[in-house]
């Protein structure tokens, strides 16, 4: 049923999730919600295409190359991404090359962040609200042993 069906579906995902707005939580959480579930389905059967597809879908929709036009629902597929990512481990097989993409992606703008001094929750970039929530959620823990 999910072969086919799968095109479909991850229509719908994509069009709801690129159009939704900011006040739109809702929608934004169960796009996000059916992206996980759609892969897990395709991870479980070894469903290689449909993988794919969504996995790219999720990666393309965390925008890390553009941080200047990021709003909360991508930093809502950076963590779905990542969780989804955590809870299919094997099952991703060749797909894992769009979350290494991204955590490769978010470990330069940390390393940028903190060359540019800007790094930490108390980080303020031209009152950018949802900038400064990227820096918290995706702060590195400091080294604080001594």
């Amino acid at each position: 049923m999910f072969a086919r069906t799968w095109m479909p579906v991850l229509a719908t995902f994509s069009v709801t999730f690129e159009h939704a707005a900011e006040s739109d939580s809702d929608s934004v959480k169960q796009c996000l919600e059916g992206f996980s579930m759609a892969i897990r389905v395709a991870c479980e059967h070894y469903m290689e295409t449909e993988r794919e597809a969504f996995v790219l879908a999720l990666s393309k929709f965390t925008i890390l190359s553009q941080i200047t036009d990021m709003q909360p629902k991508n930093i809502a597929a950076i963590h779905t991404m990542l969780a989804m990512a955590y809870q299919n481990r094997n099952g991703l097989a060749e797909s894992w090359i769009h979350v290494l993409a991204c955590i490769s992606r978010l470990v330069r703008l940390r390393i940028k962040l903190v060359w540019t001094g800007l790094d930490g929750p108390t980080a303020v970039l031209n009152n950018s609200h949802v900038l400064g929530q990227y820096i918290t959620l995706f702060a590195f823990p400091r080294n604080d042993c001594s």
